[in-house]
């Protein structure tokens, strides 16, 4: 796809599966190689992959594409691997160059033999920007799991955040790429949701509750609709109203 643009996508309770140790699914809900797409208001949720192969994104598969997110949604998506490997619920791979700005990538899970990446697993000369975005309580279980934030596997690919979160995801959370809290304005603090308490990612309220650490906390070039410095997750920014 060259230059699209996706809004108000909804994708919820999709299963991709494979069936033996030689195949591969690639994006539980969305898989992208090549091309450019602008997606906004977008919510994933609940989808489920599994095989016994490789897993490469339970949520998001993109290759050498050209994509960027906005007020985007990632719950409770999980990926299960019996005999390979989990890798992201983000998996950002090849000659990408990725941003998510008021994102949430909350509650997802990834096992394996090997799991990488509780949010993000990236590869190759790829680029991941995170802008006023929250990776909160992403799990990896299995044999081998490192990265609950994210997982950068090559010196040549880069994942940079500012203005964003990283609260409750597995430890050790930041694999290849050193920690970005304490800097650039990013932080380790509950962003306080109002409710992710529900079964279903898709009965989440990600909304802040009263007194969230992470109200105007996020980049102060950017404004919510009531005029003050932009929240950080899904429900901030200019198109926060959704």
């Amino acid at each position: 796809n060259d230059n699209s643009t996706v809004d108000g996508l909804t994708v919820t309770g999709n299963a991709s599966s494979g069936a033996g140790s030689g195949d591969t699914v690639l994006g539980g809900a969305i898989s992208v190689g090549g091309g450019s797409t602008s997606f906004s208001h977008l919510l994933l949720a609940d989808n489920a992959s599994g095989t016994g192969g490789t897993i490469a994104g339970s949520t998001l598969y993109l290759s050498s594409t050209s994509a960027s997110f906005t007020n985007t949604i990632l719950a409770r998506n999980d990926a299960t691997s019996t005999l390979g490997s989990a890798l992201g619920t983000i998996c950002v791979v090849g000659t990408s160059n990725v941003s998510f700005t008021n994102t949430d990538v909350v509650d997802n899970t990834l096992t394996g033999v090997g799991s990488y990446g509780g949010g993000i697993y990236a590869e190759g000369a790829s680029t991941t920007t995170l802008l006023n975005t929250t990776l909160y309580g992403n799990g990896l279980y299995g044999t081998i799991h490192a990265g609950g934030a994210w997982y950068a596997i090559d010196t040549s690919t880069s994942i940079d955040a500012t203005y964003s979160d990283f609260y409750g995801n597995t430890t050790t959370e930041f694999i290849g790429i050193s920690t970005p809290v304490g800097r650039d304005g990013n932080l380790d603090v509950d962003p306080l949701y109002t409710n992710v308490a529900t079964k279903l990612g898709v009965n989440y309220d990600l909304s802040l509750g009263t007194g969230s650490p992470v109200i105007d906390a996020g980049d102060p070039s950017i404004v919510d609709v009531d005029g003050t410095v932009s929240d950080l997750g899904a429900f901030g920014g200019p198109g926060g109203v959704w």
